[in-house]
């Protein structure tokens, strides 16, 4: 390693011991001061809801950790704050709020399908239903598309901070009912239409037959795993493979069926 190497190296090490700021050389700390603005300015863009509900200074404080945790590797802000909603979740400061860290879950997720490519559905690939037993057939997603579950309307929260006002009332209303219910637990299916990431709630039996093909399982196994739960439950977990096929390609969530 080169003299000015290591130079640059010890640099970089003093401007993320933001911990130490206080007592860091005037230079230093302009650069720690530029670093932090960078990073608030990201997370703000990325999590505004987030930002809503805990306030300018907390965020810049959650962006100090994050850059001390994880500092960013590449000239993109837009890869950073990867490590915010386990930042949250770690965080004793943040007990008050045990919807956070999913809020913030849920913010990355569509922040990540906003950004992601997209390819147009092979319709054709339909018949691969027909040509091979189920058991051999996949489904290939989307790069936009993602799941969500989590035991807190997150999806009524984050329209209640971010919606006009006339809105929030309602919105909060519905977060309260949702609370309200026995075991609540929201399932959110995230897809991008036109550049623009939405999220619908989705059933039990929809989200864990989605859940089961994103992590590599056949259309044939994914549905016996839902078989095997319905015997288990005393709720009707029945699932209708066409029903659930043609909600995921109206919400442009799958890019093909492919045998395997």
């Amino acid at each position: 390693m080169s003299d000015i190497q290591a130079l640059q190296g010890s640099l970089l090490e003093d401007i993320y011991r933001f911990a130490e700021q206080q007592t860091s050389a005037a230079h230093t700390q302009v650069y720690q001061n530029n670093l932090l603005a960078s990073a608030f300015r990201s997370l703000s863009i990325a999590y505004p809801c987030t930002q809503q509900l805990i306030g300018d200074e907390a965020l810049k404080g959650l962006a100090a950790m994050h850059l001390q945790l994880k500092p960013l590797q590449t000239a993109d802000w837009s890869e950073f704050g990867h490590l915010l909603a386990k930042i949250i979740a770690s965080n004793e400061a943040f007990e008050s709020y045990p919807y956070l860290s999913d809020v913030a879950r849920y913010e990355a997720l569509i922040f990540e399908s906003e950004r992601s490519r997209d390819e147009l559905f092979d319709q054709a690939s339909v018949f691969k239903l027909q040509e091979s037993d189920i058991d051999n057939v996949y489904i290939r997603f989307q790069e936009s598309f993602r799941i969500l579950k989590s035991p807190y309307p997150i999806e009524d929260i984050y329209r209640a901070n971010l919606s006009e006002a006339a809105d929030t009332d309602q919105y909060l209303q519905s977060a309260k009912e949702k609370l309200e219910q026995d075991e609540y637990e929201e399932r959110l299916m995230i897809y991008r239409c036109r550049y623009k990431a939405h999220s619908i709630a989705v059933a039990k039996n929809e989200f864990a037959f989605i859940s089961a093909c994103i992590n590599g399982l056949s259309i044939g196994a994914a549905l016996e795993t839902i078989e095997i739960e319905a015997h288990r439950s005393t709720e009707n977990n029945g699932l209708d493979l066409g029903s659930v096929l043609n909600l995921l390609i109206q919400h442009q969530a799958i890019s093909e069926l492919y045998i395997q």
